[in-house]
């Protein structure tokens, strides 16, 4: 099958090297039991290094916008959100939040771009991985100026482990892309955004695997340490 770039796919549609690596910190506790304990730690997006990371602005595409594709838009929004109106009524529901224009309200638009990253970074965590044990790059980013050390793990323990929803390769682009506005599937775009960053990340050559947290949100940080045979 295809690899899909850039996409969220099951695990079992995902190619991978037969070994995947992560660049450690020995300094890091959560990362010294990485190699003690055989556990992971998988954070929420907004733990990375970059601040755009996740955050790819939910935008329609500019050939979408027609006042008919918003009204349609506002009206299955209207049918999802209110159950058991008659037509009447949600046709006046979607003419009424068509005219409140929020689409082009930039506040409106920041403020669920916000909201939407929050829930993201609350529901789930990402762990990173590359099939590159050798990247000068890495081990000076994340393994402490080469004072760390790099885990290499069996992909296919990694991936049947039962700690993973989704996988994926990491696209990267100069832009942010745009959705369309009529989906079939909107939660895969919702998690589609984890898989695209800016290019300047490239040389990371980065694979992703979604974990949902299923805990009580606990302090600030999102912390979730499991036991994996490495």
């Amino acid at each position: 099958m295809e690899q899909r770039i850039g996409q969220a796919v099951s695990l079992e549609e995902l190619k991978v090297p037969a070994v995947l690596y992560k660049y450690r910190d020995y300094g890091n506790i959560y990362h010294r039991r990485a190699m003690f304990s055989s556990e992971i730690y998988i954070p929420s997006a907004n733990e990375f290094n970059d601040p755009f990371d996740s955050k790819i602005p939910f935008r329609y595409r500019d050939e979408d916008l027609t006042e008919e594709n918003i009204f349609l838009k506002c009206l299955e929004v209207a049918k999802r959100k209110q159950k058991g109106l008659n037509e009447s009524q949600y046709h006046e529901m979607a003419f009424e939040n068509q005219k409140k224009h929020l689409l082009n309200d930039d506040k409106h638009l920041e403020d669920f771009d916000r909201q939407f990253y929050d829930r993201i970074c609350w529901k789930s965590g990402i762990f990173c991985l590359t099939p590159n044990s050798e990247n000068f790059l890495m081990w000076s980013y994340y393994s402490n100026s080469h004072k760390g050390f790099c885990i290499g793990y069996d992909s296919a323990k990694l991936l049947h482990a039962g700690l993973f929803i989704l996988g994926g390769i990491v696209d990267y682009k100069n832009s942010f892309p745009k959705i369309p506005m009529f989906d079939n599937n909107d939660v895969k775009l919702f998690w589609d955004i984890y898989y695209t960053k800016w290019r300047i990340w490239e040389h990371e050559n980065e694979y992703r695997l979604i974990h949902e947290y299923k805990y009580e949100k606990r302090g600030r940080k999102d912390v979730f340490a499991l036991e994996i045979d490495v």
